[in-house]
């Protein structure tokens, strides 16, 4: 996603401060949040937290390792006892009211912050868990019951005119339409548009980008999905806050705007050739002309 998401990463930044030098020149120059009853955010937190810098470290710690490619499962464990070490050394936390947040969530004790921050734990997760399985359970009855193969056969054809990567982001919004959850929209992506991509190393991580590129970043943009709603219910934005989400929008846009004239040129180099053109050639094909 360095490669395919730089160019989106850049513009949205650029979209977020224009948006916060306009609110500047327009007078509101505080940075507020909703639930936050219109009092600056830095300051809000540093009378619930101590904003030591050390407090950033476990956000660091998931940077560097992803980008040091570290298995997924030890950067979240590691981040997670660093996190516990900063809640008991910076925030005074006591061990028994740690264990608690981690089971039942985080609870402030100052309303405007709560309306910020409250949720998580493991109890929070046992949904998210539960959809995750039934997902999978859907993804599993379509494999093995062929029900989707002559919709499989579209997609095929779909790919063959706008290539793998714009027939995988149409896909993709559909299944995010139709599936209500990312879960699932990233499961029936993945099994639907599998034709479309071959089976060595090369075409798997091109699979796996497209995936993320379309299904991960779209299903938040549905508004009746809960990979959007849930997040928005959670802080009491509106839903109309999805208009706002400018990366989202920008990564699938500006990869359907690369690949797909692509993928047109490659197609019609590839018909001059059929049609019988002289071909380039080299190496072993230049042997195999001249005998």
């Amino acid at each position: 996603m360095l490669r395919t998401g730089a160019i989106p990463f850049a513009v949205s930044c650029i979209v977020y401060v224009a948006a916060a030098v306009a609110g500047v020149m327009s007078g509101d120059g505080t940075t507020t949040a909703v639930g936050s009853g219109g009092v600056p955010i830095a300051g809000l937190f540093a009378k619930a937290f101590d904003l030591h810098w050390l407090t950033v470290t476990p956000a660091i710690l998931v940077v560097i390792m992803a980008l040091l490619r570290v298995d997924v499962r030890l950067t979240m464990l590691t981040s997670i006892a660093v996190s516990a070490v900063v809640c008991v050394g910076v925030q005074r936390m006591a061990w028994p009211e740690l264990l608690r947040l981690l089971v039942d969530g985080y609870h402030a004790g100052n309303p405007r912050v709560g309306a910020l921050l409250d949720g998580g734990g493991m109890i929070s997760m046992l949904n998210v868990a539960a959809i995750v399985c039934i997902s999978s359970a859907y993804a599993g009855i379509f494999a093995e019951t062929r029900m989707l193969a002559r919709l499989r056969h579209a997609i095929d054809a779909l790919g063959s005119r706008f290539g793998a990567t714009g027939a995988t982001t149409v896909v993709a919004s559909c299944a995010a339409a139709l599936s209500c959850n990312q879960t699932l929209t990233i499961m029936l992506t993945h099994q639907l548009c599998s034709g479309l991509y071959g089976d060595d190393e090369a075409s798997r991580g091109d699979r796996a980008v497209d995936l993320e590129d379309s299904a991960v970043v779209i299903a938040p943009l549905i508004p009746w999905s809960i990979a959007g709603a849930v997040p928005l219910a959670t802080i009491g934005a509106p839903t109309a806050s999805i208009a706002a989400a400018t990366f989202p929008y920008l990564l699938p846009l500006t990869r359907l705007l690369t690949a797909v004239p692509r993928h047109r040129r490659h197609s019609r180099r590839e018909k001059t050739v059929g049609l019988g053109h002289p071909r380039p050639r080299g190496g072993d094909d230049a042997i195999m002309a001249s005998v």
